[in-house]
């Protein structure tokens, strides 16, 4: 009985430790790093896109404000969502002041 529980709890800290490699491998395949920046006008920070955009992003919630080409700004539910779309350039922390 004592193997069959041990046998167990390895098989699943194996499980979880190939869930979290996958997810770094992941991101480094979308190409979702990005650079930090400060804004070339507001004085705050700013992370630009990177060139290759990100074409799957995790559906956490942590809400930003893309800098669109054209001008204007619009929330994006995360970093990855903004970058996504490719007429962002830039996104800061936090939805867009209304």
């Amino acid at each position: 009985m004592l193997k069959q529980i041990l046998f167990i709890m390895l098989l699943l800290t194996g499980a979880g430790l190939t869930a979290c490699a996958a997810d770094e491998n992941a991101q480094k395949q979308t190409g979702a790093t990005e650079e930090s920046a400060p804004a070339d006008n507001a004085g705050i920070d700013e992370t630009l896109c990177p060139e290759t955009r990100p074409q799957i992003c995790t559906r956490e919630y942590r809400p930003v404000c893309g800098r669109l080409a054209e001008g204007g700004s619009k929330t994006y539910s995360n970093g990855c969502e903004a970058c996504a779309d490719g007429e962002v350039v830039a996104f800061s922390a936090d939805a867009c002041a209304e």
